[in-house]
């Protein structure tokens, strides 16, 4: 896949050492407490482990469409500013 150079610099600018991202997930307290304790199949420290993800996925909701959001370039800036 090839990207522009706008698409390149705001990756860039979302990776950045310096930007700070903050994403907001809501969910039911229970969902939370599944995921918050939750362990990882085949152990904590089992760096051998071949069968897959480790972790069941969890649903939430952002509030908003965030992929929508940070594929704008002009909403992505160094520095999360």
């Amino acid at each position: 896949m090839t990207m522009s150079v706008q698409q390149q610099q705001a990756l860039d600018s979302l990776y950045a050492i310096g930007n700070v991202l903050t994403i907001k997930v809501t969910m039911p307290q229970t969902d939370w407490d599944a995921v918050r304790t939750e362990q990882p199949a085949g152990g904590v420290c089992n760096f051998q482990w071949t069968g897959g993800s480790r972790y069941n996925l969890a649903k939430g909701n952002f509030g908003r469409d965030i992929w929508n959001e940070l594929s704008r370039a002009d909403h992505v800036r160094p520095g999360g500013r």
